[in-house]
């Protein structure tokens, strides 16, 4: 997968039975139309590169062609499907440090495309503690871009939370930088 306007590089490698190197080109064809920049690269030492991107959202099937020479016969790749979404950054917040063990606080999720023209995206949010899926807060669905995790905390000690947005068929999946937050208990006097 890869995000609308980053570069990926798409390597072709043409083996033969008999382990020599072949020679000739490759071509790079999406979706029956070769790749801007990728026709008739030549082989060497059996591989060749394609660095592309791309500037719309969707599945692209990619396929390298091989021209073949006067040694070897043309071939084609297998087919290849690349998908490309809008890239997207999560941001996670929470009200203050240090959290009281016992009291709920909620975490909030914020999923940014980085152009209001893209609209709001849709999928959910994980949330996870130290490594681990907090349950109650696994697959939270998207709402104007936030998602929220309430929870509290028995133990004290620093923990750290990720928020992790799936993607969806437009949208890239991201996580949040790690959150670390100090759990204590109030001191109380009889």
């Amino acid at each position: 997968p890869s995000a609308v306007g980053q570069s990926v590089t798409f390597t072709a490698t043409v083996d033969s039975p008999s382990g020599s190197s072949p020679t000739g080109s490759v071509t790079f064809i999406e979706n029956g139309t070769v790749l801007s920049g990728c026709a008739s690269l030549v082989l060497t030492s059996s591989r060749t590169t394609c660095k592309a991107s791309f500037s719309t959202t969707g599945t692209n099937r990619i396929v390298a062609s091989y021209s073949g020479n006067s040694v070897y016969a043309p071939s084609t790749s297998a087919l290849l499907e690349e998908t490309v979404s809008l890239s997207t950054t999560t941001k996670l917040v929470s009200p203050g440090n240090p959290l009281v063990a016992g009291r709920s606080v909620t975490f909030t999720a914020m999923v940014d495309t980085g152009s209001p023209s893209a609209g709001n995206p849709t999928g959910t949010v994980s949330f996870s503690e130290n490594g681990k899926s907090i349950s109650a807060c696994a697959k939270v669905p998207l709402r104007n871009s936030r998602a929220t995790c309430t929870v509290s905390f028995s133990a004290t000690g620093t923990d750290t939370i990720v928020a992790r947005y799936s993607g969806n068929s437009v949208y890239a999946p991201s996580a949040s930088r790690l959150l670390k937050r100090t759990v204590v208990r109030i001191a109380t006097t009889k």
